[in-house]
């Protein structure tokens, strides 16, 4: 299983059968490891090296766009810039994701098939610059930083991971981790490593039977139990208050006839939209 993620918002009207705005939250697709532990035995794999955006992602959102057209079938054949608008985190993987999606939503008809055989035309795409984006890319907020911290070094968190401790050093221990880093976030980057490499069929190390891959999964959810479950730092990550706002008050606009577009789509990572994954 790849993982993916998409929030779907609808806006809609009594009057009218067709929704008044549609907004699309979506991780990009699959992708190679943001970061290697210091054993990591497949560096030469990836060719875009980390974090780059795979051709097994590049088709789950083709195959995304397409399903949009078909759920929305009112939609514009030729793509109208007043109906349709893709904001993008900067991520490279963000960026090709959401044109990978628009291939899909929108294919070349008459005039604009301008190449014979090449089944795609150029979709204008926004983006937002990394250090001024607080709504998908997660940039620098002391504020959100200062109350990671307190969560993850808190009574409760620590009396959780206690029973795991062992378990952990023994993790970071064979991942080739000095001592003074064997902690809870070297087990996310290899939860992460090793998840990428089962994905893409690659040999696993001999210690990461599945007995040991569950359980760093299990303490990776643990660690982002606490992460999450936490109403203000959701509020202070991207997704949890910058980006929520944002919505809702396009969906205001929208019900006021203060917003043209029809259809907005967010692409993002998947840190944008996991605050609002939670219940």
């Amino acid at each position: 299983m790849i993982r993916s993620g998409l929030v779907l918002v609808v806006c809609v009207s009594l009057a009218s059968p067709d929704p008044l705005l549609v907004q699309l939250v979506c991780r990009h697709g699959d992708r190679s490891p943001y970061e290697y532990y210091p054993n990591y035995a497949h560096r030469d794999f990836w060719p875009q090296g980390l974090g780059a955006l795979t051709p097994t992602g590049m088709r789950q959102h083709f195959h995304n766009g397409v399903l949009l057209r078909q759920r929305y079938p009112h939609l514009d054949q030729v793509f109208q810039f007043d109906n349709f608008k893709v904001v993008s985190s900067s991520r490279e993987r963000c960026i090709e994701s959401a044109e990978s999606f628009l291939a899909g939503a929108f294919p070349p008809v008459g005039e604009f098939n301008f190449e014979p055989g090449l089944n795609w035309q150029p979709i204008p795409l926004h983006t937002i610059p990394a250090e001024e984006d607080m709504i998908l890319n997660q940039a620098e907020c002391p504020a959100k930083a200062e109350r990671r911290a307190e969560i993850l070094n808190s009574e409760e968190s620590r009396e959780a991971l206690a029973p795991h401790r062992e378990f952990i050093n023994e993790v970071c221990e064979n991942a080739g981790y000095p001592s003074d880093q064997w902690d809870v976030d070297c087990i996310e980057v290899v939860n992460d490593d090793l998840f990428c490499d089962s994905v893409h069929n690659l040999t696993l190390p001999e210690w990461a039977t599945p007995d040991v891959i569950q359980r760093v999964r299990d303490v990776n959810n643990l660690r982002n139990m606490f992460r999450y479950g936490d109403p203000l730092h959701n509020y202070l990550d991207a997704g949890g208050g910058p980006l929520l706002d944002r919505m809702m008050k396009d969906m205001k606009k929208k019900i006021e006839g203060e917003l043209r577009e029809e259809f907005i789509f967010y692409s993002a990572v998947s840190s944008s939209w996991s605050p609002d994954c939670q219940g």
